[in-house]
């Protein structure tokens, strides 16, 4: 191993999981939780997490933040909550799928009308 390797960046995918970037201040008048959850939420809605993107786990997210895990689980438990993520128990935690249309909302309408007639027809 040479020197260049441990000056080298960190990949923003390991082990098959997203680095998020967020970005917490202490002096923000929400809470790190609600920080957390604000910065998912936002990246699910703009885009750049789309349904079925792996998160990472509530341990990799708080050592990644510098936080207590309780703080990343109340993130998570909010955002599964109100629909924007989801588990899958033994595998891990991602983006869910009904949420990857947010960004376009003619895209999503039109998702949802053609899953609606597909339902309604079977």
């Amino acid at each position: 191993m040479t020197i260049s390797d441990l000056q080298r960046p960190s990949p923003m995918v390991r082990s098959g999981h997203v680095q998020l970037s967020i970005i917490l201040r202490e002096t923000d008048k929400a809470t790190l939780q609600t920080q957390i959850f604000d910065q998912i939420r936002s990246m699910i809605l703009n885009g750049q997490l789309r349904g079925d993107d792996p998160l990472p786990t509530t341990r990799e997210l708080s050592v990644q933040l510098g936080v207590s895990r309780n703080t990343a689980v109340l993130a998570y438990e909010r955002l599964i909550a109100e629909g924007y993520i989801r588990t899958k128990p033994y595998v891990g935690t991602f983006v869910s799928p009904e949420t990857f249309c947010s960004s376009s909302i003619s895209a999503c309408s039109s998702f949802e009308l053609s899953s609606m007639s597909a339902s309604t027809s079977s």
